[in-house]
Parts: structure tokens; C-alpha cells; sequence
């Protein structure tokens, strides 16, 4: 069974396209700019049920048979969160996700703190660079210094190509650094990846005893 805590459905693969090329050149035209205002205010409502749903992503990683996967995806940008949410149902990621909108809240979300507890420990965390409040090295580098939260593995999802980002990022134990796609078809081959690796080959911390 397959559940996300985003909410609604793309119109098909051209909307996708085109609210994902707004998202990462949203100056071209004045109708790239009202399709980012209108995205903008689209997403506003995802945090809301994102917490809603939080109960029922406990329950679902609570439950010894069939014991689902629950993956963290910190990231600020809506239109970039509403995209990974869609690539990754559509290749078949069974589970639950979780969203966080910057490094603050994501070490909240991951230790179970405050709004947070009770929450379950992610199984797999996609990290974003760039984020508010606290940036997505700080958040690798204090989840990797965490004894009960180093074995978690952290996929570093961002837009820099810097050798210098790549170099800190693996310094500091990343499990790997994917540079976002800027092409749709390459955006759902990168979630098929994470899904066969991930999902398929790999034996995940923690999940022998489902």
C-alpha cells in the first residue's frame, strides 16, 4: 500500500513539466510568474495535512506486519516537494513521507521532539542544501554525530555541482549526493533508482524485524 501525507494529484505529465521548469526559471514569461504565485498558494496548504496525517504515518510504522518504510524529505521549495511526492508514488515508493520545510524542523521531525513526538524514525531521509534556519550540512553533520541517529541514511538531493559541496557533504558521512534533474523523465529514473537501491537492494538499519 502506498501512502503519501501530500496532498492532490497532478493533471498529467505536462502540467508536472511545466510547474517544475517554473520552478527553477520562474522569471522566463509573465505566465511562468502567475504559475509560480498560483503554485505558491496551492502548496500553503500542505503543511496543514502533513500534520494531520501525522497520526496515521505512527500508526502505519508502528504496525509489525508489513511494517511500512517511512522516508523524510527536507526541502523548502513547494513546487520541488509536490514533484517528489508525485515521481515517487508513480515508481511504485511503498510507504509513508514525511516533509520537512527546513533544517530546524527536520531534526525536530527525525529526534521526536515537541509537535513531533511519538513520530516515527525515518528510515531514509533525501536532504536538501539550501534551506532556511538551518542548512542541510548542519542537519547531516548533527544527524551523523547522533549515536541513535547516525545509521539513518541521508541522500543529499540539491541543485549545486560544487566539488566543494560534494567533498563536505561526504565528509560529513552522507550516503550519497544526487544533483535534483532538471528533466522530468530524469526526475522519475533518479526515484526508480532510489526505489530499486534503496527499497530493493539494500537491507535498511532497524527493519529485520517486520
Amino acid at each position: 500500500m502506498s501512502v503519501g501525507v501530500h496532498v492532490g494529484k497532478a493533471n498529467g505529465s505536462g502540467n508536472r513539466i511545466a510547474r517544475y521548469a517554473d520552478a527553477h526559471f520562474p522569471y522566463r514569461s509573465a505566465d511562468a510568474a502567475r504559475l509560480t504565485l498560483a503554485l505558491r498558494a496551492e502548496c500553503r496548504s500542505l503543511a496543514r495535512p502533513i500534520r494531520w496525517r501525522m497520526e496515521q504515518v505512527v500508526a502505519m510504522s508502528n504496525n509489525k506486519t508489513g511494517k511500512p518504510p517511512v522516508i523524510l524529505l527536507v526541502e523548502d521549495n513547494p513546487a520541488d516537494v509536490r514533484l517528489a511526492c508525485e515521481v515517487l508514488e508513480e515508481a511504485g515508493v511503498s510507504g509513508a513521507l514525511m516533509i520537512a520545510r527546513d533544517g530546524e524542523q527536520a531534526l525536530k521531525m527525525v529526534r521526536g521532539q515537541d509537535e513531533y513526538a511519538g513520530s516515527p524514525t525515518p528510515d531514509l531521509i533525501l536532504l536538501d542544501l539550501n534551506l532556511p534556519r538551518k542548512s542541510g550540512l548542519e542537519v547531516l553533520e548533527q544527524l551523523k554525530q547522533s549515536p541513535q541517529l547516525r545509521r539513518i541514511p541521508v541522500l543529499i538531493l540539491t541543485t549545486s555541482r560544487a566539488d566543494s559541496d560534494v567533498l563536505a557533504c561526504y565528509d560529513s558521512h552522507a550516503n550519497a549526493f544526487l544533483t535534483k534533474p532538471v528533466d522530468m523523465s530524469q526526475f522519475s529514473e533518479l526515484a526508480t533508482l532510489i526505489r530499486d537501491f534503496w527499497f530493493g537492494a539494500v537491507q535498511l538499519p532497524g527493519r529485520n524485524d517486520s
